[in-house]
């Protein structure tokens, strides 16, 4: 397992994950499905674009040994609270602690997030 803040480089391989766990065919055999409630993509290149390009947003990624992106989830701070969301993790592979583990970072992150803002708290 391997936990690490994504870059603009892993735009191409995000916007298949995420478009996987929420929409489509493949979609069904996991939790987050929207299929048969929403069409489309998910998300799209442009809006990842943005994300990355604001400070206090951070998208979490969590890699297979072969450097695969199995799960990510969005962090956004918004003074004074913390927006997660976009939870994904590949249909074919949830259920096996994934989502959980990448919570478990994004909570850290948060956490640090708010000592670096707050750091009287």
């Amino acid at each position: 397992m391997n936990i690490s803040i994504a870059t603009i480089n892993d735009i191409p391989e995000l916007e298949k994950l995420i478009n996987k766990a929420y929409r489509g065919e493949a979609s069904r055999k996991g939790w987050t499905s929207e299929y048969g409630i929403l069409e489309g993509e998910r998300i799209g290149q442009e809006p990842l674009e943005d994300y990355f390009g604001q400070d206090h947003i951070n998208i979490l990624k969590y890699t297979d040994v072969s450097g695969n992106i199995l799960g990510t989830v969005y962090i956004e701070f918004k003074t004074p609270v913390l927006y997660l969301g976009m939870l994904a993790v590949m249909p074919d592979q949830q259920a096996q602690g994934i989502g959980q583990s990448i919570m478990r970072a994004a909570e850290n992150l948060a956490k640090k997030m708010i000592a670096i803002e707050f750091p009287s708290r």
